[in-house]
């Protein structure tokens, strides 16, 4: 592999190295400290990327990182890997293995996003959940207890609220993990109805997929999702939806999203 660059929209943060860069996050406890991951490794820079360390590195030959989590309330660092998810409380210096599937789509965590309550990880083989009060993890979800969680994002004003994609679509929980409500299902190209109560595993193969779901910290209830069939934006928490134009864009496809700080 050729030298890689990995930059922020805010900061000129640069990583040289052979491996390919996959992830990278700021902490938001300290600007200046930086994660990055390659396949197998995890970089950290202190100085906002001037110089960089390699802290960590997985220990299975054929398994690889998949992403990178920063809880932002403390300095705890996650890493999602093919061989589950992995757990760093002194920001990098000593990491835990914290969750293990029984089957190898199991042990591949896509993503991870954590509250106050509960920390929530996406895998291969759905969705697995922790609460504080119960050191097990269960999967509370029939809908999510299989396939591919693309996507888990917190509501920034409201840590309650927590958006999940995944084959079937996108579902909301507005009360940590108690109750959940499916309010995204995208059928063919088109913009879908505002009730989904008859969506069913059936029509499994019509429903296009999600990718990725972001939401503004300024804007309260927008969330924007990837799909392969372009971007689509809710203005109201997930109850009304509207395509963004595709101008600009040189596919339909989108696989992530990122938005401004700022507006």
């Amino acid at each position: 592999l050729t030298d890689m660059r990995a930059f922020s929209n805010q900061d000129n943060f640069k990583i040289f190295t052979k491996e390919e860069v996959f992830s990278l996050e700021k902490s938001k406890m300290n600007s200046d400290i930086v994660y990055a991951s390659s396949a197998r490794s995890i970089y950290k820079s202190q100085d906002k990327g001037k110089s960089w360390d390699k802290i960590y590195t997985i220990g299975k030959i054929n398994k690889k990182i998949n992403t990178l989590y920063i809880y932002p309330k403390s300095f705890d660092v996650f890493a999602a890997t093919q061989d589950g998810l992995y757990e760093s409380n002194n920001q990098g210096g000593d990491w835990q293995r914290i969750f293990s599937g029984s089957s190898d789509l199991e042990n591949d965590c896509m993503n991870i996003a954590k509250t106050s309550n509960a920390t929530y990880v996406g895998t291969r083989a759905g969705l697995f959940v922790r609460y504080n009060q119960i050191e097990k993890w269960a999967q509370p979800f029939e809908q999510l207890s299989e396939g591919v969680i693309s996507s888990i994002v917190i509501d920034p004003q409201n840590e309650d609220i927590v958006y999940i994609a995944c084959e079937r679509g996108i579902f909301k929980t507005v009360d940590n993990g108690k109750v959940l409500e499916r309010i995204f299902v995208v059928y063919g190209s088109e913009v879908p109805e505002e009730d989904y109560s008859d969506f069913d595993g059936e029509v499994t193969d019509k429903v296009i997929a999600i990718h990725d779901i972001v939401m503004p910290f300024h804007k309260a209830d927008w969330l924007y999702i990837a799909t392969i069939k372009g971007i689509f934006v809710s203005k109201n928490g997930g109850e009304g939806w509207e395509r963004v134009t595709s101008f600009g864009l040189p596919s339909l496809s989108v696989y992530s999203l990122m938005v401004s700080d700022t507006g």
